[in-house]
């Protein structure tokens, strides 16, 4: 009898209601085909309130109040600093780690905030193309590099989550597409690869679109926001019988997104709010004051921006989001 294998394809942040839409307006005839014949079943995620919770609740199997990482920036108490989740404070261990110690080879490629899994039978990669600050690393150490030699660099780097112009967008989407191709490439390669027993692939793609077009809008003459989701999402439908074929009928084959995208609500200066309220303050006095590099910063234009950030050391990004987002910083109210 031969062996039963596992391929999970994640599409993050993909909204169902594109999918499904794209899918009956014949888009994307092959993943059309392959979900008429597949069961649909419900996901239930904490990602209207915890969305950065979202991966490691997958990886790890266990809530948030257990694995404890929600977002790529977090307080240590400890230390009294702001350090990536990444941080040995934060570790937990992937399910996929048991699979390895019963056994089971397994690969793994851009599941964000999941710690390598540092077995023999393992193959993980973080941070080839992700559209999360995570830092690029592989078990084995040599991994991510050979998957770079192979297929080349990721057009897709963390996001700044800033205003994009119509160009903008359309550049965007056309790189996020040559990213899904060879995404779909290496998945095509890997789900070949009869001596593994699970691979857990992450289209970190459509995370990026979905932050900027999710609003149902014509970005430019003659092409909406749903027209670019499809230009992202066409070379993994082109792939996608190729796939199949290379995965074999003894797979079992899950395409899956554990959130999809909606406007955000932020509660994070709630608490200031109330305690404004508590002592008869006005609640506008208790948002921080922007301090003078974010006055600064908010003067430069948004393409050189993203420019600089994306080119800094981690460290003093990790150092600066947390003051931009006023965490540790005390409200004003003027006496």
């Amino acid at each position: 009898m031969s062996r039963r294998r596992l391929l999970l394809v994640a599409l993050d942040a993909m909204e169902v209601g594109w999918l499904r839409r794209l899918i009956a307006e014949g888009r994307l005839p092959n993943l059309a085909a392959f979900c008429s014949g597949a069961h649909e079943l419900p996901v239930r995620s904490d990602g209207d309130t915890l969305h950065g919770s979202i991966w490691p609740t997958f990886a790890s199997a266990m809530g948030p109040g257990h694995h404890g990482r929600y977002w790529w920036l977090q307080w240590l108490p400890e230390e009294m600093r702001f350090v990536r989740s990444s941080h040995p404070a934060f570790d937990y261990q992937p399910f996929w780690q048991g699979l390895a110690e019963a056994g089971k080879r397994v690969a793994v490629v851009d599941v964000p905030y999941a710690p390598l899994a540092r077995h023999p039978l393992v193959e993980q990669i973080s941070g080839w193309g992700v559209h999360d600050e995570v830092a690029p690393e592989s078990w084995p150490g040599e991994a991510l590099r050979r998957l770079e030699r192979a297929f080349g660099v990721h057009p897709l780097s963390f996001d700044t989550v800033e205003p994009h112009s119509p160009r903008d967008l359309l550049r965007m989407a056309g790189n996020l597409s040559k990213g899904v191709a060879m995404r779909a490439r290496l998945l095509e390669q890997l789900a070949g690869d009869r001596q593994c027993d699970l691979l857990v692939v992450l289209f970190g793609e459509t995370h990026k679109a979905g932050h900027y077009l999710a609003e149902e809008r014509e970005v430019v003459a003659g092409k909406s926001n749903l027209d670019l989701i499809a230009e992202v999402l066409r070379p993994l439908d082109e792939a996608w019988p190729r796939i199949v074929a290379a995965a074999g009928e003894e797979t079992t084959i899950m395409l899956f997104a554990l959130h999809g995208m909606q406007h955000q609500v932020d509660y994070s200066v709630l608490g200031r709010q109330v305690l404004a309220i508590a002592l008869g303050r006005d609640v506008a006095s208790a948002l921080p004051r922007p301090d003078l590099l974010r006055r600064v910063r908010d003067l430069v234009p948004d393409p050189v921006h993203r420019f600089v950030w994306q080119r800094l050391p981690p460290g003093i990004r990790a150092a600066r989001q947390g003051a931009l987002d006023g965490r540790g910083a005390h409200p004003h109210w003027p006496g």
